[in-house]
């Protein structure tokens, strides 16, 4: 899976078959000064209100690269809340 923006957006669903240790993987540019870029992340279950795990960062720049253990199998998508950067989901996927 990959995506891209330069806000908030949430990814397509993917499904999962079995329990997984995902690997996600974010490249982040700054459109502004890097004191004010802030991306988080949010790993939903489709049908949810309540994320299941979540990730941030604050004033970085480059490939960043998050582990996720023990995901259940089922449908799940991806919430991207980013501001003052450019950002790209290069990898969403098993490890």
């Amino acid at each position: 899976m990959s995506d891209r923006d330069s806000g908030n957006k949430e990814t397509r669903p993917f499904t999962l078959n079995s329990t997984s240790d995902l690997k996600l993987k974010l490249r982040i540019t700054a459109r502004a000064d890097l004191r004010y870029v802030v991306l988080a992340w949010y790993l939903y279950e489709v049908g949810s209100t309540t994320s299941f795990k979540t990730g941030s960062i604050n004033e970085e720049l480059g490939a960043v690269e998050f582990y996720l253990t023990a995901i259940p199998a089922g449908n799940w998508y991806i919430s991207v809340l980013a501001a003052n950067c450019n950002w790209r989901l290069i990898h969403a996927g098993r490890l």
